[in-house]
């Protein structure tokens, strides 16, 4: 007859994984090639709705200005970093943030996988480096990737 105990014990050894060194060489792997297409996304001209910010901005004499524009497509803190930055600056100055959020994001949410075990950090570095939705949201001058960024921290920490 199995205890309670045992059993626990028994689901942490078939679940738990060793930090090898080859694993965790995969680890790091995965995520640096998540960040490397980040990078390169962010590499892009901009799309209609990161110019349309930008043209939102433009009648903006003050930064306070900027949160009286009563359009959706305006996120204050990504406007004002827009604002401070102008029009003319390159598209990777432009996508910066976004790209600074979607690296951080990306791996926070490696490291609250990695708590659950090796290959739950494995899977979750492949779903978040590679995902779509994620490396866009990484590569679009917009608030996105930090929104998602101050979520997954708000779950990591509560």
């Amino acid at each position: 007859m199995h205890t309670r105990e045992t059993l626990a014990s028994n689901s942490s050894h078939m679940t738990a994984s060793k930090n090898t060194p080859a694993a965790l060489f995969m680890l790091v792997l995965i995520v640096v090639l998540g960040i490397f297409l980040r990078f390169e996304a962010s590499l892009k001209e901009l799309w209609l709705d990161e110019i349309y910010s930008l043209v939102l901005l433009q009648p903006s004499t003050t930064a306070l200005q900027i949160f009286s524009i009563a359009v959706d497509n305006n996120h204050y803190l990504n406007s004002l970093y827009l604002f401070y930055l102008g029009a003319h600056a390159s598209p990777l100055a432009l996508h910066l943030p976004a790209l600074l959020f979607a690296i951080l994001t990306l791996i926070l949410a490696v490291w609250i996988c990695h708590r659950r075990g090796l290959l739950e950090g494995l899977l979750g570095a492949v779903v978040f480096s590679f995902s779509f939705v994620l490396v866009l949201y990484g590569s679009e001058a917009r608030g996105y990737s930090s929104l998602l960024f101050f979520s997954l921290l708000c779950f990591a920490l509560f």
